[in-house]
């Protein structure tokens, strides 16, 4: 697809032309993932060709709009016919203790700047619940590495409080829990880093990390090709990822819960930790004690 990409780039067309004659690809694919591929390739190609002045003045957009521009056309696309749904906005998820407690104490704000959720919806007798299962957060610009090392952490608390909250809600044995890897995305002006947070292989603790390089969005045509095939493999990790957690959640909460001839004794997640958020910026000169699991191996 890449290549088919780059061959029609070099057609000697200008940018109306080209996105139009771009719209030919979409039903020479064979897979409804090329589909995709050759769709969000055209909605850039129309973008240069009839909003060009979106693209020259983002920098000087506020983060919401260059969400709306730029991001949810695309995720849009990605993410059609998924169990998932994304949504603007802090995380209102009542379901992680962990969450709950990290909001509290996070510097008095009553959620995590969480722009984007990646959630599952489930509805019962009772009430509508919102799982999250993937954040992705926005700066409008500025120094993605200095940006992403300063809220490392927080990207690693909300990645463990999704891991916490299917470790909870579905009763995961550790055989089955340190199979689980939570991914998030920060994205810093149009560019944009993907962490994967995971249970430590010995119970330890959690761990996060990087996963790939640092993901440019395209702002020319000229880009669109490098983007296609070395940024948008990661957006589909980052989507599938979050499904297949989404799957394990949906199977236990489609799960008759009734007591009725069920022996076994509920499967609990001993090994999770509660988290340490460490002194408030508010006042660092107070260190709040550890956990009590904190330092348990």
């Amino acid at each position: 697809m890449a290549a088919n990409v780059t061959t029609h780039m070099k057609l000697n067309l200008n940018p109306e032309e080209l996105f139009l004659d771009s719209l030919k690809l979409i039903p020479l694919a064979s897979t409804p993932y090329e589909r995709q591929i050759y769709r969000i390739y055209s909605l850039k190609l129309e973008q240069h060709a009839y909003r060009q002045d979106e693209v020259n003045n983002w920098r000087n957009m506020t983060e919401t709009d260059v969400i709306a521009h730029f991001y949810t056309p695309i995720l849009g696309i990605i993410f059609e016919n998924s169990p998932l749904h994304y949504r603007l906005g802090e995380s209102e998820n009542n379901e992680s203790k962990e969450a709950a407690k990290v909001r509290e104490l996070c510097d008095g704000r009553s959620a995590f700047k969480a722009d984007m959720c990646l959630v599952l919806q489930y509805f019962d007798s009772k009430k509508h619940t919102l799982y999250d299962l993937a954040k992705i957060e926005f700066a409008k610009n500025g120094d993605i590495r200095r940006k992403t090392i300063s809220d490392g952490a927080k990207v690693m608390l909300e990645g463990k409080c999704i891991i916490d909250q299917l470790v909870k809600v579905c009763k995961l044995d550790w055989k089955r829990a340190q199979k689980l890897r939570v991914m998030n995305m920060q994205v810093c002006g149009m560019k944009a880093m993907l962490f994967g947070v995971q249970l430590e292989s010995k119970g330890r603790g959690y761990v996060s990390q990087q996963i790939g390089q640092t993901l440019r969005f395209p702002t020319s045509p000229k880009h669109l090709p490098v983007f296609i095939k070395d940024v948008l493999p990661y957006l589909y990790l980052l989507k599938e990822t979050a499904e297949l957690n989404a799957e394990i959640l949906q199977h236990e909460l489609n799960r008759d819960i009734s007591k009725y001839g069920d022996r076994s004794p509920e499967i609990m997640g001993s090994y999770i930790k509660e988290t340490w958020l460490g002194p408030k910026q508010s006042n660092q000169t107070k260190v709040p004690p550890f956990p009590e699991n904190f330092l348990a191996a």
